[in-house]
């Protein structure tokens, strides 16, 4: 059996932070063009820096 699997972070009564949807945010609410799905692309220019 696993060894954690009682004991994930999830799980507890503390904050549990984590990162998703930010991508399709972008594309379908702020209308910017992300290859490959992939939101880092946008930092390699102004505009997307900015967003």
């Amino acid at each position: 059996m696993a060894r954690y699997r009682d004991n994930l972070p999830q799980l507890s009564d503390g904050v549990f932070l984590t990162d998703g949807g930010i991508e399709t945010t972008l594309i379908f609410h702020e209308g910017l063009e992300l290859p490959d799905f992939a939101a880092f692309h946008l930092l390699k220019r102004k505009e997307g820096y900015e967003a």
